[in-house]
Parts: structure tokens; C-alpha cells; sequence
């Protein structure tokens, strides 16, 4: 059940590559509860954001009608209150997007049974050929056809908005579209395209909470489209079947014909992975930050609580610490000002993350030393697209 249809194509893909019989799918919560009543099935997967019906509303309606069902949550937000809605709406296990086969298949196994058939196990499911964003070769075309189709609502809900700015209707058709568009971009690994929907989702937010769009605010949307519109036609590299290959993030037009015009010889020496220290008392953030960083080819170590995470720093010393404020037996702000007191930590570059979108927790952060700051719930990909910012910048000042 999801309202894209490159999301189900894709997880049905996952599905079916591990002998799993997919016996229908819905584009919106309404159409999902028909179905379910209809066909019965033994598991359900459900998108939280969903035009008419949301997902969770879905999930209640399906529980009502027959309590025993078991439905999965599939969600690209993270934060632990879109977690805890998932599980009081009863369902039963939760995934995040952008769908890893292994995390999907662990969620069939704990709905299923304790013992899972021998068939839900991971397959040659990932060995198909790819696109260089990890998208295989078959969906491709799906995945620009759907784009251009998300592009081509937000230009009609553009215009919508610049005739009449109050259109409530207009504001949750861009929102909507620019969420699905971003999902993709996510799902798919192309990590560029995913940060610019990210802004892009942001604002759109914004106009269906009330804020009207200005003429410049309109036009400025536009113009940040255009680079959306420039990324998703870029054309991709493929890899080979069965390749390990990983996938490069999509470059503009403009890097790709300056990569192609220097000479192979004069290219730079391979750098070491820059090291990242992630310290949150919360295992679920721990574990989303890692795979995303991972993702991006970083080494990465964890620590669980404020004085672990200043051992691991001052022991390891990481080019880059991405520090929780609030964490059990020492602070993230006590963490962060004993870095900087530290000879070893004294640069280390720092990043801190809070709950607390309040200007006094900002402005202690940045006294105590943080180089930058992201508020919870948080995109994975503000984070790295942040970390990226950090690090390059450090490497300019060498």
C-alpha cells in the first residue's frame, strides 16, 4: 500500500525475488482497506503519507475490521514519534525507507512466526542489473516516468498558486508530490536529487500549514526546480550484472564534462574515508545514521552515551563527531566543550543533534564549540548533505 507506484513496484521486487506471492496492491489508504477486505492477505504493507486515507488511519480501519491483521509500516521518517504512532495504530513492525532487502525480510519474519518458512530468506534479489543509483535496469524508465509525472503536478500546483495563493487544494497537491519525488530520490540512493526534494519538501510543508506563498517564494520554488528537473534527466552509469560496483552519486552536466576533460593521470590520489563518531543514547537513530553513512562510504564508530563517545573521540580521534544533546551521564554540550579543551579532539569537527528546536539550547551548542547543529526529527539526508558541508570545508582550510 503506497500512494507511488516506483515504491511498490520496488518493494514488490524485494518480495517476489524471495518467493513471496504479491496478491495486490493500493495507491491511497481508501483503496487499501477495500483491498484488505477483499483479499485477505497474511501480511500488509503500509505507507504512512497517503492522499485521502493516510496510512495510519488505514492501519486503524484494517485492525477494526479484523484484529489479527498483520501490517508492517513503511516510512521514510525516522524519528521515534512516527515509530510510536505506527505501533499505537497497532502495527506490528516498522521500515524505513529507503528499503534495504534484509531489513524488509526481518520484518516478515517477526510478523510472521517465530520460525519463518524457509522460503523469506534473502535472495539474488540485489544481483540484477542496476543503474548507477542502485535502481534495477528494468525500472529505470518507471523511475523518470514517474518523476516527470510528480514534476508535472507541481508546475500545475505552481500555477494554481500564483492565480490564488489561499488554494488549500493546490498547496497538498505540491507537498504531496514533492514528498513522493524526494521518497524516490531517497529509495534510489541518488542522494542530490534526495537533498534538494528535502528543501523543497520543506517548504511545501510549510504552505499546507498555513504559510501563504509569495510571488517569491513561488519563484524561487521554481527556480530550485529546474535543478530537481536537471537531476533527474541526468544520465546514469550502469553496472554490469552481479557487479559489486558501488553507486556514485549523480553529478551535474557541468562536473561530468569537467571529469571527462582532465586527463586520467592528473587524477588525485585516493583519500582515506573520513572517520565519523556517531554518540546517541537512542539506538534507532544510531542505527539510521550509520547505514546512511555507510551508504556514503564513511567509516563509522558509535557510542551510546555522552562519556563513551568522549573515550572514543579523544582514543580515535574522528575528523567528524555527530553528538546528541541530551544523553545520559554526561551531556552532549559538557562532550562537546571537553573536545575542544582536549590537545587531540581540540579540531575535530562537531555536529550536534537535538530534540530541542529552542535558540538558547542552539546558542550553548555553539558556545560549547559545535561547528553545526540539526534539529530531531531530522531527514538522514540534511545530515549527511551537513556532514559533507563540514568535512569539505575542513579539507579547503588545509
Amino acid at each position: 500500500m503506497d500512494d507511488s507506484v516506483f515504491a511498490r513496484r520496488r518493494l514488490m521486487r524485494i518480495l517476489r525475488s524471495a518467493g513471496i506471492e504479491v496478491v495486490g496492491e493500493a495507491g491511497h489508504g481508501g483503496a487499501a482497506i477495500a483491498r484488505y477486505q477483499e483479499l485477505r492477505p497474511d501480511v500488509v504493507t503500509m505507507d504512512l503519507h497517503m492522499p485521502g486515507v493516510d496510512g495510519l488511519a488505514a492501519t486503524r480501519a484494517i485492525l477494526d475490521d479484523d484484529p489479527a491483521a498483520a501490517i508492517i509500516v513503511v516510512s521514510a521518517l525516522n524519528d521515534e514519534q512516527t515509530i510510536l504512532r505506527a505501533r499505537e495504530a497497532g502495527a506490528r513492525a516498522f521500515v524505513l525507507k529507503p528499503y534495504q532487502t534484509s531489513r524488509v525480510l526481518e520484518a516478515l519474519r517477526s510478523v510472521l512466526s517465530p520460525e519463518p518458512p524457509a522460503q523469506i530468506a534473502p535472495s539474488a534479489a540485489e544481483s540484477a542489473p542496476v543503474s548507477g543509483s542502485g535502481l534495477p535496469e528494468q525500472f529505470a524508465e518507471l523511475f523518470l516516468e514517474e518523476a516527470e509525472l510528480q514534476l508535472h503536478t507541481i508546475d500545475e500546483a505552481i500555477a494554481t498558486l500564483r492565480a490564488d495563493p489561499s488554494d488549500h487544494h493546490a498547496a497538498d497537491d505540491l507537498y504531496r508530490a514533492v514528498h513522493t519525488l524526494r521518497g524516490m530520490a531517497s529509495m534510489t540512493q541518488r542522494t542530490d536529487l534526495a537533498a534538494v526534494g528535502t528543501r523543497l519538501e520543506l517548504t511545501a510543508r510549510q504552505f499546507v500549514q498555513g504559510v501563504t506563498p509569495t510571488g517569491a517564494a513561488l519563484a524561487a520554488f521554481a527556480d530550485s526546480l529546474r535543478v530537481v528537473r536537471q537531476l533527474v534527466r541526468a544520465p546514469r552509469p550502469m553496472v554490469e550484472t552481479g557487479s559489486t560496483v558501488p553507486a556514485e552519486p549523480a553529478r551535474s552536466p557541468e562536473s561530468i564534462a569537467s571529469v571527462a576533460a582532465s586527463p586520467p593521470e592528473s587524477a588525485p590520489a585516493p583519500e582515506r574515508p573520513p572517520r565519523v563518531l556517531v554518540v546517541d543514547d537512542d539506538g534507532f537513530t544510531r542505527r539510521v545514521l550509520t547505514s546512511f553513512l555507510n551508504r556514503e562510504g564513511y567509516q563509522v564508530r558509535i557510542a551510546e552515551d555522552g562519556e563513551e563517545g568522549l573515550h572514543k573521540a579523544q582514543r580515535d580521534c574522528p575528523d567528524l563527531v555527530i553528538l546528541d544533546v541530551e544523553m545520559p551521564r554526561l551531556k552532549g554540550v559538557d562532550v562537546c566543550e571537553a573536545l575542544r579543551d582536549h590537545p587531540a579532539t581540540h579540531d575535530v569537527l562537531i555536529l550536534m543533534v537535538t530534540v530541542k528546536d529552542e535558540l538558547e539550547v542552539k546558542l550553548s551548542a555553539f558556545a560549547a564549540g559545535a561547528d553545526d547543529y540539526v534539529t530531531k526529527p531530522f531527514e538522514p539526508e540534511e545530515v549527511i548533505a551537513r556532514a559533507k558541508a563540514l568535512l569539505s570545508r575542513a579539507r579547503r582550510r588545509k
